[in-house]
């Protein structure tokens, strides 16, 4: 929340991973046009809350954050990190670009939320910092071990016996709209057929979104198709062939909305792709 991914040419280069590290500390009302919506980037990131009454989204799952919590998401995960009250926000994102099967990037088999034991939360803080300070010289040795000893750190932690029961305290019709979004996004063309799958009124619902996502039925949805259409282009799909297949009925207005959250047309971003 408060970041906009580093464009790839300035991510700093390491043994084979690109990373970019960044640090902030701000009093945030929850309605605050400043903040971010969901996000999507072709990153690997790591968010690390250092104070702050927050709730953070992945994909269909809201689990309520503490200090030393970290939040693991993959690129083109829709996440979000939502304010429960007017606080002042403390947090570390790191974000990551290696090939697939990277052996640093083992941590990250599984979105969500990885809350470290008392013996690790501190060191995991600590080598935050450590990184940070390393990161405006570069010394590569000192950096490189410092950045692979804090993913060894997380991929060695065990996760919690069932990540999916961690949620925050929602209710359960609301975690039963998310998971139906999640599933059947690309068969949804509006809140109305939301509606008709999961059977709760359109004030209920919205009431929901308001108070525990912060965003609109709508804007979940269109996150969730977006990021599902940018994976079809990157895997070779036509514009028109990713529209379809993400659920937008209307290919025009497909290419207006990637626009306006990438910042380039998808054929634009296609070209891209084959340009790296």
């Amino acid at each position: 929340m408060g970041f906009v991914p580093m464009p790839e040419k300035e991510l700093l280069s390491l043994d084979g991973l690109r990373f970019e590290l960044r640090y902030q500390n701000h009093y945030h009302q929850p309605d605050d046009p400043a903040l971010d919506d969901s996000h999507i980037h072709p990153y690997y990131e790591i968010y690390l809350n250092l104070s702050g009454e927050v709730s953070f989204l992945v994909n269909n799952r809201i689990y309520p954050i503490r200090r030393g919590d970290l939040v693991i998401t993959r690129p083109g995960d829709v996440h979000l990190c939502i304010l429960q009250q007017p606080c002042r926000h403390e947090h570390a994102c790191l974000w990551l670009e290696a090939p697939t099967a990277h052996p640093a990037l083992a941590c990250f088999a599984q979105a969500g939320l990885l809350r470290p034991s008392e013996r690790l939360r501190e060191e995991i803080i600590m080598l935050f910092s450590h990184l940070g300070a390393l990161q405006k010289e570069m010394p590569e040795p000192q950096t490189t071990a410092c950045l692979l000893s804090l993913l060894a750190a997380m991929a060695a932690e065990p996760r919690q016996a069932d990540a999916q029961s961690t949620g925050a305290d929602i209710p359960g019709e609301l975690q039963n709209v998310l998971d139906v979004i999640n599933t059947d996004f690309c068969s949804l063309h509006s809140a109305s057929d939301l509606l008709q799958r999961t059977y709760v009124s359109p004030a209920t619902l919205n009431r929901w979104f308001r108070r525990y996502v912060h965003l609109t039925p709508r804007a979940f949805i269109e996150a969730k198709k977006l990021a599902y259409a940018k994976a079809l282009l990157q895997g070779g799909c036509s514009v028109s062939e990713a529209s379809e297949s993400a659920g937008f009925s209307d290919c025009s207005y497909f290419i207006s909305v990637f626009r306006r959250r990438f910042g380039e047309t998808p054929l634009q971003y296609k070209r891209s792709l084959s340009i790296e």
